[in-house]
């Protein structure tokens, strides 16, 4: 989902560093195209440097007009708002899978604690398919690994039977060690 925006945003701003670089080379040249070794285009960029020149100093002095165009550093701040914001969600999409890597993990780590827990109760004679479990919705007693509660239908998520397992193999090795 973000690639298609971050493309839309790439084409933005290559269309705009486009345009801005033509509207700089015709504030520059003014659609003059014979090079700068030509007299006439050397008269020609005078006439429009003391223009330029004059309207700043209008500009400075009066204030801005409204009519007046923003010239190339209004299409190139743009460009620099573009350019931010796509940095932005990238830095975003990458603190996101950083933590979801760090997340991952840390799952998996606590996988294999469990995996270390229940293979210890296991070799103390416990045994997950004797354990019952009551459903919170209906208070049935059903098995400790059910993911559906057979009598009312209630959904189980896998977390939370890790979670009810947990507790079982906890008050099991408690029992085992005050025994």
């Amino acid at each position: 989902m973000l690639k298609p925006v971050l493309r839309s945003l790439s084409v933005v701003l290559i269309v705009f560093t486009f345009f801005a670089i033509l509207h700089i080379g015709a504030h520059n040249a003014r659609g003059d195209n014979t090079g700068w070794d030509n007299p006439e285009a050397i008269k020609n960029a005078a006439e429009t440097l003391d223009r330029v020149m004059k309207e700043e100093a209008r500009e400075r002095k009066y204030g801005k007009s409204d009519d007046s165009d923003s010239g190339p550093m209004g299409v190139l701040i743009l460009s620099g708002i573009i350019i931010a914001v796509g940095w932005a969600i990238i830095a975003s999409k990458r603190k996101k899978e950083a933590t979801q890597a760090r997340e991952t993990k840390r799952k998996q780590e606590q996988k294999k604690l469990h995996t270390n827990r229940l293979a210890h109760a296991i070799s103390l004679g416990f045994s997950v398919e004797n354990e019952i479990k009551k459903c919170p919705a209906c208070a049935e007693k059903i098995k400790l690994e059910a993911s559906t509660c057979r009598y009312c239908k209630k959904e189980f998520l896998d977390d939370q039977i890790d979670i009810v397992i947990q507790d079982k193999i906890d008050n099991f090795l408690a029992d085992h060690k005050s025994a």
